[in-house]
């Protein structure tokens, strides 16, 4: 297929859009789908919702005049009839439970109920992540969990879209970079069936465009952010299943990055707000503190802001397509880079969660009195341990891929060293009081009780097994134990000396002086 075979669909849908969208604004106005101003929204002025409707519709007519016309698939493999059911029945249930939620809103756990048989029907239509997966080209065998995990990004992607929805434009704008660079991703991999649909996608979201940039005339509504990440999640699912390049897997993360970290960021500090006690704190309940209410507050302008999150959509699409280029070792520098401007940029907003030591808004859970219960901190060092003893035999057999012989090895030194570290922890007063570091006797305590265990299972590991472990996988392990018990509890000692810190009230003072220069 030509250039002229993806811009032709996509020209077609864009005019179909822009010529679609003021009926869809005039039934909206009719039926009585408006979005009012509230204390939580930026607009002031009541605007028709349901806008999507015209995007979807659009989209339709093209791919099913192109299938109509009897224009044959250029790769059957996908464009299956099943997967294309599986995309259209599983955007029905969606759709029907958005337009009457625009209509008349509905409570967050029928509208999860929608996405959740959309989800199902969708996956058991074959819209499903592959058992085995791709990162960094090395494959990841996930069998069975390939059905829960696609479920989870379905449904949690079709949020992530509704969640971003709060600016005028931004949750299309971003919908429309994101096809675009699917295009490309889909292109690479061969896919030209499923490329198309994304350039029609991407065509259609372009005419709806000019109706939804500030000051909008229309919204999307829930009908089409919540269309629009099924359409989206379900194209990147096999996308970066499919790949082998690159990012692979990962490429579906990086690609809907914007919306995807405002969701995370959101769950993250509702769920925080539990633990200090905040009863009135839900994970489903809005609030005014996402990312471009953050840029708002900061001072930028509504377009302003708009673009902003467009240009970091736009160069995460850029990432997402030089990995495809990469190697694995320039595409993992790249992914480095790209976390740690994200962070970087996380902190320019003000999120309180980025800030451990300054604020107590994760400090105070480390005061909660389930983390004073022996239990819970058993629980934890055998976390750690079974971390160090993967981590161990890694390194040891310098084998990244953990085959049956490695599993096994691991599940015989952590069957030796788990009761022998939970005895020595126990015996050793590390359950006695804080779990945290504070000067150095602590250290010299636990870095004794580590080496104690682990002579001890070293010394039972002849007894117990014919072929035990060997000696240096023990002294691997060891170090990297001291480092975890450690570095775990001098976090916490820290962040809890931080916290009270930031609590202490110093009296008030008041300071005179005679000159300036003073």
């Amino acid at each position: 297929m030509n250039a002229w075979g993806f811009l032709l669909p996509a020209a077609l849908a864009a005019l179909l859009s822009l010529a679609l969208t003021p009926v869809v604004r005039a039934l909206a106005l009719r039926i009585g789908a408006v979005d009012l101003p509230s204390a939580r929204k930026i607009h002031r002025l009541p605007v028709p919702a349901m806008g999507g409707l015209a995007v979807v519709a659009s989209g339709t007519i093209v791919l099913a005049g192109r299938y109509a016309y009897g224009v044959p698939p250029v790769n059957p493999q996908w464009a299956s009839a099943s997967v294309n059911l599986g995309l259209l029945l599983g955007l029905l249930p969606i759709l029907g439970m958005s337009v009457w939620d625009d209509i008349r809103p509905l409570g967050a756990w029928p509208k999860l109920l929608g996405q959740s048989v959309g989800a199902a029907l969708a996956i058991s239509l074959g819209i499903v992540l592959d058992p085995t997966v791709h990162l960094f080209e090395a494959p990841v065998h996930i069998g069975a969990f390939a059905v829960p995990l696609s479920f989870l990004w379905l449904v949690g992607v079709t949020n992530a879209f509704n969640i971003i929805d709060g600016l005028d434009g931004l949750s299309a704008g971003l919908a429309f970079i994101s096809a675009s660079t699917l295009v490309g991703v889909f292109l690479f991999a061969g896919r030209t069936d499923t490329a198309l649909v994304a350039a029609v996608l991407a065509g259609a979201l372009l005419g709806f465009l000019p109706y939804n940039m500030h000051p909008a005339r229309v919204f999307l509504g829930d009908t089409g952010a919540n269309a629009l990440g099924f359409l989206l999640g379900c194209l990147t699912l096999q996308g970066g299943s499919t790949l082998s390049a690159g990012l692979a897997t990962l490429l579906p993360l990086v690609l809907l990055g914007v919306p995807i970290a405002d969701t995370a960021l959101s769950v993250c500090r509702r769920l925080l707000r539990r633990l200090q006690g905040d009863a009135g704190a839900r994970v489903f309940n809005a609030d005014l503190n996402h990312i471009h209410h953050r840029l708002l507050a900061s001072g930028l302008s509504h377009r302003t802001s708009v673009w902003l999150l467009y240009g970091i959509a736009a160069s995460l699409a850029a990432v997402a397509l030089l990995s495809l280029m990469f190697t694995a070792r320039e595409t993992g520098f790249l992914l480095v880079a790209t976390l740690g401007a994200g962070y970087v940029g996380m902190k320019k907003l003000g999120y309180e969660e980025f800030a451990l030591v300054r604020h107590d808004r994760v400090a105070r859970p480390f005061n909660a009195p389930v983390l004073t219960r022996s239990f819970f901190h058993a629980f934890i060092d055998l976390v750690l341990l079974a971390c160090s003893i993967v981590l161990a035999v890694w390194l040891r057999f310098d084998r990244w891929a953990l085959a049956l012989d490695m599993r096994l090895l691991s599940y015989q030194a952590f069957s030796m060293l788990a009761p022998a570290a939970m005895i020595a922890f126990a015996a050793g007063g590390m359950y006695r009081g804080p779990w945290r570091i504070d000067d150095l006797r602590d250290v010299l305590r636990a870095s004794r009780v580590v080496l104690e265990s682990t002579v001890v299972a070293a010394c039972l590991a002849p007894l117990l097994y014919e072929t035990p472990p060997p000696i240096s996988l023990f002294v691997v392990y060891t170090f990297l134990m001291l480092a975890a018990v450690n570095g775990a509890r001098f976090l916490t000692g820290a962040v809890v000396r931080g916290y009270s810190r930031a609590r202490r009230v110093e009296p008030p003072a008041v300071v005179y002086t005679a000159r300036r220069a003073a």
